[in-house]
């Protein structure tokens, strides 16, 4: 476990939220950390660590889904299971005294990503989502997060 990683989804979730007035749902929380990912590394800061595959609706890492687990035994986050189409489950912050503990730069990193791609519906993310990579990997390969300049 990423303690690194933990913190930042932890943010980004209370992050959504914030911003958004809703829960975060698994197929974006995926995509929004990947970007978060994308942002450090341009930024030149350290990533979550995460190993990114292709997978349906872009990346994916199963890394990122044991954590959730790891976050849902410890009561830091409740998951629950709402169909909203392809868009789904529903993750939602357990207990909102629950801090994240993030450097100032990380943090502005995250806040970015949020204001750029928060309030994006799910195809216009997975559009832009998918811009960032070879869309011509086949399913399973690894999506490298680079710098791009």
């Amino acid at each position: 476990m990423s303690e690194r990683r933990r913190a930042i989804l932890l943010y980004l979730i209370k992050g959504f939220k914030r911003k958004i007035g809703r829960e975060i749902t698994l197929t974006r929380l995926m995509k929004l950390l990947y970007l978060v990912d994308r942002e450090l590394a341009k930024r030149g800061l350290s990533t979550s660590g995460t190993k990114w595959i292709r997978w349906y609706y872009g990346p994916y890492s199963e890394e990122v889904e044991r954590e959730l687990v790891s976050l849902v035994r410890e009561k830091k986050v409740k998951r629950d299971f709402v169909i909203l189409g392809r868009d789904a489950p529903i993750l939602k912050i357990f207990d909102t005294d629950v801090q994240a503990e993030l450097d100032a730069n990380t943090a502005k990193a995250v806040d970015d990503v949020l204001k750029e791609y928060a309030e994006l519906s799910f195809d216009e993310l997975i559009g832009r989502v998918y811009e960032t990579f070879n869309s011509n990997l086949e399913l399973g390969e690894e999506i490298r997060v680079i710098s791009t300049d």
